[in-house]
């Protein structure tokens, strides 16, 4: 009887923590303190509030590469590089607009959900500052985190 109870038990653990192998478990930081992974200005950079600046160094959830055709971000705790695979920033943006670019690579689906927060005509690179959700999702599974953007240096 004790053999089928510890394989039972086996069994279930098996079941539970198997699948996870397929699941997106987190989305983490990526630490630009020595401007590893950007150098200067470039979208679509998405830091934690507070935590980063565009352009600059501090903690970031995204930050751009491949020429803005792609992004780098820290899923699951491997530094995977997304290529852009689908959305596009509108012309005309003010106060309330959404938009949404969607990143692929290493079994991962990224979508970021862009609001713009604020419009600033006056400057020259853009002007523009957003809210972020990022959710990130393999398998059956997505994981999503928020955050601030902006476009201007």
């Amino acid at each position: 009887m004790s053999y089928k109870v510890l394989f039972g038990g086996f069994a279930f653990l098996m079941i539970v923590f198997l699948p996870t192998s397929n699941r997106a478990q987190s989305i983490g930081e990526l630490d630009n303190g020595n401007g590893r992974y950007i150098d200067g200005c470039g979208s679509p950079q998405i830091w934690p509030k507070g935590r980063g600046s565009y352009g600059g160094n501090g903690v970031f959830y995204v930050v751009p590469n491949n020429g803005g055709n792609g992004a780098v971000m820290k899923l699951d705790g491997r530094v995977i590089n997304l290529r852009k695979d689908g959305g596009s920033t509108p012309r005309n943006l003010r106060k309330g607009s959404t938009f949404a670019h969607v990143y692929k690579g290493g079994g991962y689906v990224v979508r970021i959900s862009y609001t713009v927060t604020k419009v600033d005509k006056d400057n020259e690179h853009g002007g523009y500052n957003y809210s972020a959700t990022i959710t990130a999702t393999k398998g059956k599974s997505s994981k999503s985190v928020r955050g601030v953007s902006s476009d201007s240096c």
